[in-house]
């Protein structure tokens, strides 16, 4: 829902999604997705839309765009203007034809992303990580698992000793009862999140960090704060103290989005700072077997004698997203609440699945080898074209995982993303992944797909800078550098 009485420029435009890859003129695509918001109950009555030019400015389309789509939206029916009062929603039989509305959505059951952005768009917001063809035999050798009992919200046994093992060859001695297999590492996050957060407790994060960690935060009602980063142990200790904090999460290893490494250095404080002030810390490790060369770094579990990190994995990056394989490494007594709530919330883990991943392990140096020599090829292959194409957007080249974080020249890089979507490139704004406007002017670029499709979602790009900048959008800040 969004937020009632006067409704941002930017949180409207946010809401609208893909509304440009409709058909008609402009005025009539926006007018369409502005009803679509009445008739799904996000947009209500009483709600005051954004003054036109406002709105034309987060959208990137002219004022005389958002004029015609308010006309439109009066002659149907659906918007009142008054001097002074500006534009509100006003909808005689919108319970009515909310309910048709939802009620059709229910019958027709499809997901947020259907394949419904049209004209063969690029995705650059997703890392859908493909099941590569020398993987595939992993997929054909789980029969001899299928007969297990399948409740257990702690997971199979192998599995669980084949983690242990994992974490033990890292650094971090576990025994299997310190882990719990989830669906994904996203469930991983979220269970933590429900252990450890309630409502109005402060929880450091780097910022930015991943977003679908920030909402599960949101979720809880947690309070935000930015952990600093590069600070020396003295920072931290006074960040974690005078905050409050309940929690931490943390990528420590190229972090998502940015691509930021810490130190062993950084890693050892946050350790010995939770450990003494008895902070749990959630260490999301998805990312940190894809170092394009050398080994990935220590943990900042191997640091900590205090049992205080709590360490969330998974099979999606290193071996292919469509297996939700992920868990829970942490303290027994930690686990045990935790598989109580997973309880609650799955009764259990898929067998299948959790048969696939058990090959998976035993295979774990090749399957990791081949991950780690695509995506730095991808890297390479994405990064030439940027340099070819857009050589005034900056980035600094990350030692490893699956996007890059770019600066862009201008100060507010949200209404160049709507102009991206109209020529059918769907990319995250850096302000969707930061607690803060302090991300106002970057972009997250995922590259692990195949190359062909990169090559023509920048070259896409490339034609969407060029149509804003001549239309005069950008007004190009000091460029930031970012150091990773």
């Amino acid at each position: 829902m969004i937020n009632r009485t006067q409704i941002a420029a930017n949180v409207l435009a946010d809401h609208l999604g893909h509304w440009q890859t409709g058909r008609g003129p402009l005025k009539v695509r926006l007018k369409n997705a502005l009803v679509e918001l009445v008739l799904s109950g996000a947009l209500v009555n009483g709600d005051r839309l954004p003054p036109e030019r406002g709105l034309a400015s987060a959208l990137a389309v002219s004022r005389n765009t958002v004029v015609a789509a308010y006309d439109l939206l009066r002659e149907e029916g659906y918007l009142a203007t008054r001097r002074a009062s500006g534009s509100t929603i006003q909808f005689a039989d919108a319970g009515k034809r909310v309910h048709e509305r939802r009620t059709h959505a229910i019958e027709s059951t499809y997901g947020i992303n259907n394949g419904s952005q049209g004209g063969g768009a690029i995705d650059f917001a997703v890392a859908d990580i493909a099941l590569a063809a020398p993987f595939e035999r992993y997929v054909r050798e789980f029969t001899p698992l299928l007969h297990r009992e399948s409740y257990g919200a702690y997971g199979l046994a192998e599995l669980r000793e084949a983690i242990a093992a994992y974490y033990d060859a890292r650094g971090v001695p576990t025994s299997p009862d310190e882990v719990l297999i989830t669906n994904g590492g996203q469930q991983a996050i979220s269970l933590a999140v429900s252990l450890y957060v309630q409502r109005g407790d402060a929880v450091a994060v780097q910022n930015p960090t991943f977003f679908v960690a920030l909402d599960a935060l949101r979720m809880a009602g947690a309070r935000l704060t930015a952990l600093p980063e590069r600070a020396a142990e003295n920072v931290l200790r006074e960040t974690f103290i005078h905050g409050a904090t309940r929690l931490a999460y943390v990528i420590p290893t190229h972090q998502n989005p940015t691509g930021y490494t810490m130190p062993a250095a950084e890693r050892k404080s946050i350790a010995k700072i939770a450990d003494d002030l008895g902070i749990p810390v959630l260490e999301d490790q998805v990312l940190d077997e894809l170092t394009y060369d050398g080994e990935a770094p220590a943990p900042i579990a191997s640091y900590s004698r205090g049992g205080t990190i709590v360490c969330a994995g998974s099979l999606s990056k290193v071996f292919w997203s469509g297996l939700r394989v992920g868990w829970v490494r942490a303290p027994a007594a930690v686990i045990a609440r935790l598989a109580r709530i997973k309880t609650v919330t799955d009764l259990g883990n898929n067998i299948i699945s959790q048969s696939i991943a058990l090959p998976v392990f035993r295979d774990f140096d090749a399957i990791r080898a081949y991950r780690r020599a695509e995506l730095r090829e991808k890297l390479r292959f994405a990064t030439a074209l940027l340099d070819e194409h857009l050589p005034d957007w900056k980035y600094n080249t990350p030692a490893g995982g699956f996007c890059l974080w770019l600066t862009v020249p201008v100060a507010d890089v949200r209404p160049f993303v709507q102009i991206a979507r109209r020529f059918g490139v769907n990319i995250i704004a850096g302000t969707s992944m930061a607690i803060d406007e302090s991300a106002v002017n970057n972009l997250r670029l995922v590259f692990s797909g195949p190359m062909e499709t990169t090559r023509e979602g920048i070259h896409r790009l490339a034609r969407a800078w060029q149509a804003f900048t001549a239309r005069g959008f950008a007004a190009p800040p000091a460029v930031k550098e970012l150091v990773v």
